[in-house]
């Protein structure tokens, strides 16, 4: 469902984590490429914000992820790190 949000709507994505900078940012971005395909003349250029909407949206996704992953690698190591050696 997040994939389809990033895609569709990038803004509600930020908006979704709190993140006002993000969501400001990305606003603009989502809402220049409307502008953009609003108009005749601007409608082959409309994919480029959207396009960088979306890069903005997915980068950042995909950092969350690391950081969760890296996070639990983390406190999987320390619990190893606790528990007694093993002889053999």
């Amino acid at each position: 469902m997040t994939y389809l949000i990033i895609i569709f709507i990038p803004p509600i994505y930020f908006l979704m984590r709190s993140d006002w900078i993000g969501f400001c940012v990305n606003s603009v971005l989502f809402g220049l490429a409307w502008l953009l395909l609003v108009s005749i003349i601007g409608a082959v250029l409309s994919p480029l914000p959207w396009a960088l909407a979306v890069g903005h949206a997915s980068w950042t996704l995909r950092k969350q992820l690391m950081e969760e992953q890296a996070t639990i690698m983390a406190r999987k190591m320390a619990e190893a790190m606790r528990q007694p050696p093993k002889l053999p």
